[in-house]
């Protein structure tokens, strides 16, 4: 019995490594973002006659640039309320104000008695924003080089590369529409940062009046500063993306 339990053991651990050893032979391989066909695609291929275009795989940069780009939709903490706060303003609503000020109204709600505490807790909102917007453009960068080149490999681009020029449109599909994607992305993420940004200016033009002359307010305006930078950079790349994009248009 002793050893027909040890048999039936060697036997499932053979059984599972040849298991892991199967689904990683049949695993697709990304390159440049898109799969290279497994065995199995390219079984069903010769058996069907049929080409089979698997969606493109997210590059490493890409789904950082997603990421980042979630992180960034989410906000500032102090935007976001409590389930009491939500149903009282629902029961009692506030004047519209405009968009631009409610963030400043928001921190002084926050913080109605102590003009310090919103300050700190302004710069420091800008400090996160601005360290998120900092790894949004590494990554969107490296994002913008990868679509170039998948740009290049098209035929009929202006910049094609003919010596690696695709010749079956079937085969890069997903190129184009992951080119959008991309740019998408990089685009809601500058319009998101700049209504943030100017709502920064906002609050800190604000808290000057109201803030008095113990309150100091120059560092928020270099962190701002900074953030303006970042922001800068990132315009330079939506806008070099989308000349990426152009290019491709008939």
């Amino acid at each position: 019995m002793n050893m027909q339990r040890h048999s039936f053991r060697a036997f499932g651990h053979v059984a599972a490594i040849g298991a892991a050893l199967l689904a990683a032979s049949c695993a697709p391989t990304p390159d440049l973002g898109r799969y290279q066909p497994d065995r199995w695609t390219a079984l069903k291929s010769v058996v069907t006659g049929e080409a089979v275009t698997p969606p493109l795989a997210p590059t490493a940069a890409e789904a950082d640039m997603r990421a980042g780009a979630e992180a960034i939709r989410r906000g500032s903490p102090v935007l976001e309320r409590n389930l009491v706060t939500r149903v009282s303003e629902k029961i009692a609503p506030k004047p519209e104000v405009a968009p631009s000020l409610v963030y400043y109204d928001v921190l002084r709600d926050a913080h109605p008695t102590s003009m310090s505490s919103l300050v700190n807790a302004l710069g420091d909102d800008v400090q996160i924003d601005t360290v998120r917007l900092t790894q949004f453009v590494a990554s969107g960068t490296e994002v913008i080089r990868v679509d170039a080149m998948r740009a290049a490999t098209l035929v009929g681009a202006p910049n094609a590369l003919t010596t690696v020029a695709a010749e079956d449109p079937a085969a890069f599909r997903y190129m184009r529409e992951r080119l959008n994607e991309n740019g998408d992305v990089l685009d809601e993420i500058f319009s998101t940062m700049l209504a943030r940004i100017i709502s920064y200016r906002t609050a800190l033009a604000h808290a000057r009046v109201d803030a008095d002359e113990t309150v100091t307010l120059d560092q928020v305006a270099r962190a701002i500063r900074i953030m303006d930078d970042e922001l800068t950079r990132l315009d330079y790349a939506a806008r070099r993306h989308k000349t990426i994009r152009l290019s491709l248009s008939s």
